[in-house]
């Protein structure tokens, strides 16, 4: 929807003054609200034409519409056809929220009817403030008044040039006109901070209303904060948001990297998501998310796989343009760059503008108590941060609170000690030359190999043994390119994008399944190189079954020598099993009896022989099934009856016993620490 507020002012004095006492202003105001009807109900494009308020002379008006109006035009039409003799004073885009003020004051005044009404006839029903208000969804205006080449500038300041540039060619190659066709495509705008999404998302949004590719300046946007989320306030602020846009932002500042979807709320976030589909041509999509953010886009590619999304990156650049990006920042301040502030760049490595911008705020907090305000250089710099580092450190609890894994678990913290020898080493001038971190883990299907891995990830970050602790995972499809001399190039690029944290690389061994070896072979050719360039910088952990890992590990002879550890995932016991269903069920809410998990047990014990059992993706699987019987057998039962133990208790004959392969598995044997 587009929403505008205009102002008009009053000829006749007498007609001013009408409207100024209570009785004749009720009695005119009851007048204008059925000419007011009658003025919208007669128009073609659907749009609704109201007075909002009248003080004075001055009357203020609203309109709201399907597409973009003149508004200048057609004020004079609209007040003679209410019979208001008024001069057009300016008009202007507002927003939603705004727009709900308007209606509600017209409402009071009784300019209009019932405001609600008004609403429904745009499709938007049992929608007021409150509802944007409990959601926490805040509604804002795109900046049109940037010119093409200030917008392409803006996107090199912000360091977001290399895929901006080329989206924003394809904006302004398109036909520039009224008629709007729909959205070709939506956007995943990928960056570390949130200043840094906000820019590029800001030059991208004015980019496409300059193009009329958005048609309504006003855009929504939902984050962390929102509230509680119901199906019907969804469609509802979707349609409010028709012809806009709508953002989604999964960016968290002070949350733990791979931790955004749970931060933002998974049931939130598919709540939002199952809707996008239906309105994909209607709202223009932008999601705002972390660089590595694989489970977010599993997530999306779930529920909007009809949709076409471009990825929008921060760019990576050298020590120069790094040098060059800072001085730049200095300037805009008014003070000047110093070899302090580029002796925290290293020559070796590549940097976005969230990493730039970092270091530049830690250098300008030190130059204003140092330099500006030396009065204060005795004070030492707050501590609020590093207890909240302390409080989020849980990362080593979470891996010693997962059920099993006894033996990966004993291996991940000798890995850990020996990693924190080693940097004791380094403090103490000590000259070792750092081992590799680069490790193997060999298991089975849903034996939680992702997720020590996740959680690895972060135990290292919290122990400073890397600098960003995140988890990027790949897949053969993600390093192999489709022609020779591709591979290389996507290997390296993803080595990049796993700087500072753990790369993931999981069935490693598909890398060598080519009938020619070629492709496979630049892939591990490449990984061997990138490992001992970044040996200082990232971990690599290959992952995929005990025996085909063997083979893997003897294509090159290289590799195995850059691995320190190796962590085997044995299969969960029938016993762990039932307590890994009692934790799934206690997140949702759920108790499982104990005649239940008697029987659970029984089908595990039964289901471990079959040679494709998935572990805990096995029970995550019934579960699910036992949840959905479950729902059968309450409904079926005296409404009276249903007490909120029994809504919640799990029992026996809601448990499915599947039909088993007695096959059985072959055994798999892992690798010792």
């Amino acid at each position: 929807m587009l929403y505008y507020q205009f102002t008009g002012k009053l000829r006749d004095s007498d007609t001013a003054n009408s409207l100024q006492s209570r009785q004749e202003r009720r009695e005119a105001a009851i007048g204008l609200s059925d000419m007011t009807e009658k003025y919208s109900e007669g128009l073609d494009d659907g749009s609704f034409w109201f007075v909002s308020n009248v003080r004075g002379a001055e009357v203020t008006c609203g309109v709201i519409g399907c597409g973009r109006l003149d508004i200048a035009g057609r004020a004079k039409c609209f007040f003679s056809g209410i019979g208001l003799d008024a001069d057009y004073g300016v008009s202007r885009s507002v927003t939603f929220r705004k727009m709900l003020e308007m209606l509600e004051k017209a409402e009071r005044e009784d300019y209009i009817g019932d405001s609600s009404d008004v609403l429904s006839r745009f499709g938007i029903k049992d929608m007021d403030g409150s509802v944007l208000r409990r959601m926490m969804i805040r509604d804002g205006m795109i900046n049109d008044c940037m010119k093409q080449e200030k917008l392409y500038e803006a996107a090199r300041r912000g360091l977001a040039i290399d895929t901006l540039a080329p989206e924003l060619d394809r904006i302004f190659a398109g036909a520039d006109g009224e008629k709007h066709y729909g959205h070709p495509v939506h956007y995943l705008v990928e960056a570390d901070s949130d200043a840094t999404a906000l820019n590029a998302m800001n030059i991208l949004l004015s980019a496409l209303y300059m193009n009329g590719r958005v048609q309504s300046r006003c855009f929504f946007e939902i984050d962390s904060t929102a509230g509680r989320i119901r199906t019907d306030d969804i469609k509802n602020v979707y349609e409010a948001a028709t012809g806009g846009a709508f953002v989604i932002s999964l960016i968290n500042d002070w949350c733990e990297n791979g931790d955004e979807l749970e931060s933002f709320g998974e049931d939130t976030f598919d709540a939002l998501c199952r809707e996008v589909q239906a309105y994909g041509n209607r709202i223009l999509f932008i999601f705002r998310v972390p660089r590595e953010c694989t489970a977010i886009k599993k997530r999306l590619a779930e529920y909007m796989g009809g949709l076409t999304f471009v990825e929008l990156k921060e760019d990576d650049v050298g020590i120069e343009e790094a040098k060059n990006w800072l001085d730049a920042k200095a300037k805009e301040r008014g003070i000047g760059a110093d070899e302090m502030l580029f002796a925290q760049l290293d020559p070796q490595k590549t940097y976005t503008a969230t990493e730039l911008g970092r270091i530049y705020d830690r250098w300008y907090n030190t130059k204003l108590k140092t330099v500006i305000y030396p009065q204060y250089c005795c004070f030492s710099e707050c501590k609020i941060k590093q207890e909240k580092e302390k409080q989020k450190g849980d990362a080593y609890n979470e891996l010693a609170s997962m059920i099993g894994l006894a033996e990966a678990k004993t291996v991940i913290d000798k890995a850990l000690n020996f990693y924190k020898l080693q940097r004791i080493y380094k403090d103490r001038g000590i000259d070792q030359a750092r081992p590799a971190m680069h490790m193997v883990f060999t298991g089975n299907p849903g034996t939680a190999k992702t997720t020590v891995a996740r959680l690895f990830a972060r135990i290292m970050k919290e122990n400073e043994l890397l600098s960003r602790g995140h988890l990027v995972e790949v897949g053969r499809g993600d390093l192999v390119g489709r022609f020779v001399g591709w591979t290389a190039k996507t290997v390296e690029a993803k080595f990049r994008e796993a700087d500072g944290g753990v790369l993931f690389i999981d069935e490693a061994y598909s890398l060598v399944d080519d009938r020619d070896g070629c492709f496979g072979d630049e892939a591990i050719n490449t990984i061997v190189q990138q490992m001992e360039n970044r040996r200082d910088s990232l971990v690599v952990i290959f992952a995929g079954y005990p025996d085909k890992m063997e083979g893997f590990l003897n294509k090159n002879p290289g590799l195995r020598s850059r691995i320190a550890f190796h962590v085997p995932f044995n299969d969960y016991s029938a016993t762990e099993l039932c307590d890994i269903a009692r934790h799934i069920g206690k997140s949702k809410g759920l108790t499982i009896s104990d005649e239940a998990a008697l029987k659970f047990e029984r089908v595990f014990e039964a289901a471990k022989l079959s040679p494709d059992f998935g572990n805990g993706r096995y029970v995550r699987n019934l579960l699910e099934k036992t949840e959905m019987n479950m729902a059968g057998r309450l409904l079926a039962i005296d409404p009276a009856a249903m007490t909120a133990e029994a809504l919640t208790l799990i029992m026996p004959e809601d448990i499915e016993v599947p039909v088993m392969k007695t096959e059985k598995r072959e055994k798999r044997i892992g690798f010792g620490a």
